[in-house]
């Protein structure tokens, strides 16, 4: 770092090209850099191609209006698209696109998809104590795949 410094005569850089350059003797920046060698940074690895795992599970998502804006807006997304609610909100759905599953669900009970990349929670919590939201989120903590899966709340 002292070389790159006094090579630029302590300035600070006004390009893209800084010491990082200097220090990995790579004329790529840093995310192209991360980018060719994903096992750097788990952050940068390619997401999980596998059409068959859970890309995103919307629970309590009533009809579905989440996922289907969801699913408009990224229509080649890799993955299932998990509709859960209880059985009368799911058995009263009339209209939902045929790539979302529909999934009866009672969020105070364990949580069946397992590992899913996103879990999407929004107006979930308001009619409960503090103490059973923890025991809410518990189920879906269980669930998730450390490092990979994400919580979304959407309070």
């Amino acid at each position: 770092m002292s070389q790159f410094l006094a090579a630029t005569s302590f300035a600070n850089p006004a390009g893209p090209l800084t010491a990082f350059q200097s220090a990995f003797t790579t004329d790529l920046q840093l995310f192209p850099l991360l980018m060719q060698h994903p096992t750097c940074n788990p952050s940068f690895s390619p997401p999980t191609r596998n059409p068959n795992s859970a890309l995103l599970v919307d629970r309590s998502g009533g009809r579905g209006h989440d996922l289907e804006a969801f699913r408009n807006r990224f229509p080649d997304g890799k993955g299932r698209l998990v509709l859960q609610d209880l059985p009368p909100v799911i058995a009263d759905i009339r209209e939902l696109h045929a790539d979302i599953v529909r999934q009866e669900y009672d969020f105070l009970t364990p949580q069946p998809v397992i590992d899913a990349r996103a879990y999407y929670l929004r107006s979930n919590s308001h009619d409960y104590s503090d103490a059973k939201c923890r025991d809410i989120l518990q189920h879906i903590v269980k669930a998730m795949k450390p490092g990979f899966s994400k919580l979304l709340i959407f309070e």
